[in-house]
């Protein structure tokens, strides 16, 4: 009866396994340096990334960076149909979530946007749209 019960279970969980559909979001890294001088970029994108979800809001992870509170450094998230609120960033990691202005789709490309306002900046880590 034991070893009944035991491939029973084998089979039952072989079955949920092979017929469970796997779910995972893309991930981009990024690597940002801005800087206001005048043969700088005061703003770069990353590469673009496909929107997998239906989620209202994007997740900015920034694992390393020179940024401060005094620095006036942005992220935002661009896409084919309009861009997103601005999130400032205001220490050298953290984790931000950066919501869409318009309604946002499953399917979609999307970049982030790292701009500064005022200083030289190096921010880098991963986002999902």
């Amino acid at each position: 009866m034991k070893r009944k019960s035991i491939r029973v279970l084998s089979l039952t969980l072989a079955l949920v396994l092979l017929f469970a559909v796997p779910v995972a979001a893309q991930v981009i890294n990024f690597s940002f340096n801005t800087d206001m001088a005048d043969d700088a970029d005061d703003e770069q994108f990353s590469a673009n990334a496909l929107k997998e979800d239906d989620l209202d809001y994007a997740f900015v992870r920034v694992t390393d960076s020179n940024i401060t509170s005094y620095d006036n450094f942005t992220f935002c998230v661009v896409g084919q149909k309009g861009d997103s609120q601005e999130v400032q960033a205001t220490a050298q990691t953290g984790v931000y979530n950066i919501y869409y202005n318009r309604d946002v789709y499953s399917g979609n490309n999307y970049r982030l946007r790292g701009r500064t306002y005022a200083y030289y900046v190096h921010a880098e880590g991963r986002w999902e749209p």
